[in-house]
C-alpha cells in the first residue's frame, strides 16, 4: 500500500505506477518539416525582391546600406553608455518610421508621459528637449515644439510607461498584438528603452537582473518572429565598461578598405565590441544586429579641421558602430549630435576618424591570414604531442589567434587556397605544404601564436 508521504503515487494503484507529470509547454510545440516552409520563404523572397516588402529605413543612409536597407523584422540591439544619446536616437528613429506611415511602439521606461511627449516634438522642431522640460526654452523655440506636437500627435506611435509596480517584458507581447490591430500587415516597430529597467513578470518569483535581462531579450525575438515585427532594444553598458570603451573602439579597427566593391568602412574585430551591454552580453550574440554609441577621445589641437569645426560649433562626435548583422558585414560611420538631433558628420570629418582608425590598427603586429593559419597547426600539434585533451578545439584556436573572427577568416583564406581540414583537433594541409610567412609580415607563427594575452 503506498505511503501517504507520496502524494505523486495514487491510492489503490502499484507502486511501480510512474508518477503523472505535465508536459512543458514549450514541449507541446513539434519540429516540422522543412517542406512546410519552403512556400512561405520563397514568397518571401519574392516580395522582398519585387520590392513589395520593405525594410524600415532610418535617417542615416550609412546604417541603411549596412542593414541591407534599413531594419527588418527581428530583433535589434542598441547599446550606449549613458549620455551618448541611445534614448535620442531612438526617439528620432521612430519619429521617421511614423511620418512614413509605420506603426510605432515606444515603451520608455525612465521617461513620464509629459517627456515623452516634449521629446518627440523638440526632436521634429530641431530645439534641445531639456531646455523645453526645464522651462529655459526661448520664445521662438517654444513657439516651435508647440508646432511641432501638432504633428506628431497626428503620427500613429503608441506609448507604454513604466508602472508602479515596474514594467515586466510579457507587456511586449501586448504592444506587438495593439500595433498589429491597427494595421495587421507592413512594417512595424516597437523601441523597447531601455532593457536594465525590465522589472519581474507579474506573480512571478524574483529573479536577478541577469534572468530579467535574459528573459526580455528572449522575448524580444520570440514577438519579433511571430509578429513580423522590428523591435529594437536599447542596453546601457555596464558602468566599469564607460572607462574601456574606447579602448575597446580602438581594438575594434575601425578603419577603411579598397575592394572590389570600392571604398568601404569596416570594423575589423567586431568581437571587440560584442557583449559590452550590462548583462545583456550572451543576448547580443543572438540578435539580428548589434549597433554601439561611442563617442571617440577628441585632444584640443590634435584632431582635423574637420573635427575641430563640428566640436567648435557645439556638436558631439559620436561612432556608431554596427559590429553585427545577419546578412551584411560590420561597418560604422559617425554621427554629429548637435542641438537635440543626430546628424551624418561630414564625409571629410569621417575620413579623419578613419585615418586615425587605420593607425591604431597598423599599430598592432601584422596577423595575415595564412600566419594565423600556420599558428592554428602549430597550436593543435603541440596539445597533441602533450597528449592535451582537446575538448574544445575552437577555443584553443581563439586563444591562439586573439577572436573567434580571426579564426574564421584563416580557415576560409585556407580553404580558399586549396587546403582542407576535417576537425580542428585534425587540422592538416593535405594538397601542398603552407607557404612561409610573408615577407613584410613582422610576426612569425610562433609570435602569433604567443599573442594570446595581448588586446586587440
Amino acid at each position: 500500500m503506498p505511503s501517504l508521504h507520496q502524494p505523486n503515487r495514487p491510492l489503490g494503484f502499484s507502486k511501480d505506477l510512474p508518477a503523472v507529470v505535465a508536459t512543458p509547454a514549450h514541449l507541446l510545440i513539434k519540429p516540422v518539416s522543412l517542406d512546410s516552409l519552403v512556400d512561405a520563404a520563397m514568397a518571401r523572397a519574392e516580395r522582398r525582391c519585387s520590392g513589395e516588402e520593405k525594410p524600415i529605413a532610418t535617417p542615416w543612409r550609412p546604417l541603411n546600406e549596412t542593414l541591407g536597407g534599413g531594419i527588418w523584422p527581428g530583433a535589434h540591439f542598441l547599446v550606449a553608455g549613458t549620455g551618448v544619446g541611445k534614448s535620442q536616437l531612438t526617439f528620432q528613429l521612430a519619429g521617421h518610421a511614423a511620418k512614413a506611415g509605420i506603426p510605432v511602439g515606444l515603451i520608455a521606461l525612465e521617461l513620464d508621459e509629459a517627456q515623452m511627449v516634449i521629446r518627440l516634438a523638440a526632436e521634429e522642431a530641431g530645439v534641445t528637449w531639456s531646455t523645453v522640460y526645464n522651462g529655459q526654452a526661448k520664445p521662438d523655440e517654444l513657439r516651435r515644439v508647440k508646432e511641432a506636437a501638432n504633428i506628431i500627435r497626428k503620427l500613429p506611435i503608441t506609448a507604454d510607461f513604466g508602472q508602479a509596480m515596474g514594467w515586466s517584458s510579457d507587456r511586449l507581447e501586448l504592444m506587438a498584438k495593439t500595433l498589429r490591430e491597427k494595421q495587421p500587415k507592413g512594417p512595424a516597430l516597437i523601441v523597447l528603452d531601455f532593457i536594465q529597467l525590465v522589472s519581474d513578470d507579474e506573480g512571478s518569483r524574483p529573479v536577478d537582473l541577469r534572468e530579467r535581462i535574459g528573459r526580455a531579450g528572449y522575448r524580444a525575438r520570440n514577438i519579433a518572429r511571430q509578429y513580423d515585427v522590428a523591435v529594437i532594444v536599447v542596453s546601457s553598458t555596464a558602468r566599469a565598461n564607460y572607462e574601456v570603451l574606447n579602448a575597446k573602439m580602438d581594438k575594434s579597427g575601425l578603419g577603411v578598405e579598397f575592394g572590389r566593391f570600392g571604398k568601404r568602412r569596416v570594423v575589423r574585430y567586431p568581437d571587440a565590441l560584442i557583449g559590452v551591454g550590462k548583462e545583456s552580453g550572451e543576448l547580443e550574440y543572438s540578435a539580428d544586429s548589434v549597433t554601439v554609441l561611442m563617442r571617440p577621445k577628441l585632444t584640443e589641437g590634435q584632431y582635423d579641421p574637420a573635427i575641430a569645426e563640428v566640436v567648435e560649433s557645439g556638436g558631439k562626435v559620436v561612432v556608431c558602430a554596427t559590429v553585427k548583422t545577419r546578412a551584411s558585414v560590420p561597418s560604422w560611420f559617425a554621427l554629429n549630435f548637435q542641438r537635440g538631433r543626430f546628424h551624418e558628420l561630414p564625409e571629410d570629418a569621417i575620413n579623419s576618424l578613419a585615418r586615425s582608425g587605420d593607425e591604431k590598427a597598423a599599430g598592432r603586429p601584422k596577423r595575415d591570414p595564412m600566419s594565423l593559419v600556420r599558428a592554428v597547426v602549430e597550436a593543435v600539434e603541440k596539445a597533441e604531442q602533450a597528449n592535451q585533451p582537446l575538448k574544445n578545439k575552437v577555443a584553443i584556436c581563439e586563444r591562439v589567434t586573439g577572436t573567434k573572427t580571426l579564426v574564421l577568416e584563416a580557415i576560409k583564406t585556407a580553404l580558399r587556397d586549396g587546403y582542407v581540414y576535417s576537425d580542428f583537433k585534425e587540422f592538416r594541409t593535405t594538397r601542398k605544404p603552407l607557404p612561409p610567412p610573408i615577407a613584410d609580415d613582422d610576426t612569425n607563427a610562433s609570435e602569433v601564436g604567443n599573442e594570446s594575452e595581448q588586446p586587440f
